[in-house]
């Protein structure tokens, strides 16, 4: 599921048993990890992510986006 990380920004995680986080290549979504996340999950947490801009997560916001959103905040 996507989750707030702030900002509006939703990053997708995907946890499952307890234990383990996954990360794939820079570029790569966690699709690549899905099959293994399944037989895993049975004995420990496997968690998957897609960084930011990737898959089922946001692209990253701009700085320029990023210091008005904190600016209205301060207002």
């Amino acid at each position: 599921l996507p989750y707030d990380i702030g900002y509006g920004q939703k990053l997708f995680l995907c946890c499952r048993g307890h234990g383990l986080f996954l990360m794939v290549q820079l570029g790569m979504n966690s699709d690549i990890w899905l099959p293994l996340q399944e037989n895993l999950q049975k004995i420990t947490t496997v968690c998957i992510y897609d960084r930011a801009g990737l898959a089922m997560s946001n692209a990253p916001l701009s700085s320029t986006i990023k210091q008005s959103k904190i600016i209205l905040r301060i207002e």
